[in-house]
């Protein structure tokens, strides 16, 4: 039977600074500048349905205007994927009308 090393089994500090490094990591692997500006690029196509944008993805509108704006430097994950689905599904349905 194989092993699984958990965090309880790291000293504190290893674990800590493990994590960070998890997180730094994936951040920059699925963050990367390529991939927020297709995101505003589609979001900049919905302007003037914003308020429903926000409504329908639970993102508060200031934070979609800064966003968009270029005003928020290192946008969260959940935000830009969440925003990236739902433009994604978006854009075929105003296509077909």
């Amino acid at each position: 039977m194989g092993s699984v090393l958990t965090m309880s089994m790291l000293p504190i500090r290893h674990g800590k600074k493990l994590l960070a490094d998890i997180a730094k990591n994936c951040y920059h692997l699925f963050m990367s500048t390529n991939h927020i500006d297709q995101v505003k690029a589609s979001l900049e196509s919905t302007k003037g349905e914003w308020p429903s944008v926000c409504r329908d993805t639970g993102i508060g509108y200031s934070w979609l205007t800064k966003f968009a704006q270029g005003k928020i430097p290192k946008p969260g994950y959940k935000q830009i994927e969440t925003l990236r689905v739902y433009l994604q599904k978006r854009r075929p349905q105003k296509g077909a009308a």
